[in-house]
């Protein structure tokens, strides 16, 4: 049997091990040397070594966008993970967890991710406040008023799920003026929102509760 090809494997030495279960050094197309069941070779369930299997049934991941970056292709498996080559919305490649992007713990490249902590410095301003209200009332089911939110429906836009995306279409708060989705049936989002009076706020969810009651 030394020397046949089986799948991906060529068998190195194939006295090793007990008879029942006989293991066979082989080596993998790859250049990796692993011991492997004789069993498992004959029965089709062994094709090549764990690395290359993965490499072989890899989830379509080719061009799918996750926040700021798009998949270009798959890199490398390093035993735990797979890696794919990324390129962020600036231009620049870096190279990404899949399970991270899938989690949305990476967004962006580093460049991009230490511009932002630099330049924006607004954590402590009205609209940040604003912003992460509006994230949390929409998508944290333990906020208070999720209920009257996220539970039925209001949801926040996908770009708008950026701060810096966010600031970029509502800039700093007016003096005196508060956030207001124009159909309070809406979602939050560049198109639905505007910045009104206290009382326009007011009156907009007044007209929005007398169109609900007529037409239950």
């Amino acid at each position: 049997m030394i020397g046949l090809k089986i799948g991906k494997w060529t068998i190195l030495n194939d006295s090793l091990g007990t008879t029942k279960n006989r293991l066979w050094e082989c080596l993998c197309e790859c250049g990796n040397k692993y011991l492997v069941y004789k069993s498992n070779l004959l029965n089709n369930k062994s094709n090549s070594c764990r690395p290359c299997a993965f490499k072989d049934f890899i989830p379509e991941m080719d061009n799918k966008k996750f926040a700021n970056l798009t998949v270009i292709k798959f890199d490398h498996y390093d035993g735990n993970s797979r890696h794919y080559l990324c390129k962020c919305d600036c231009g620049r490649e870096r190279i990404c967890n899949g399970s991270d992007l899938r989690l949305n713990k990476v967004k962006r490249c580093s460049e991009c991710k230490k511009a932002i902590h630099k330049t924006h410095g607004m954590k402590s301003t009205s609209i940040w406040v604003i912003w992460t209200g509006i994230k949390s009332r929409c998508l944290n089911s333990n906020n208070r008023a999720y209920k009257n939110y996220g539970d039925r429906g209001i949801t926040i836009c996908d770009r708008w799920k950026s701060f810096e995306l966010f600031y970029e279409d509502m800039g700093n708060r007016p003096d005196g003026l508060q956030i207001d989705r124009i159909n309070n049936d809406g979602p939050y989002s560049k198109e639905n929102c505007r910045w009104v009076t206290p009382k326009e706020n007011c009156n907009n969810r007044r007209n929005s509760e007398r169109r609900n009651k007529d037409l239950s």
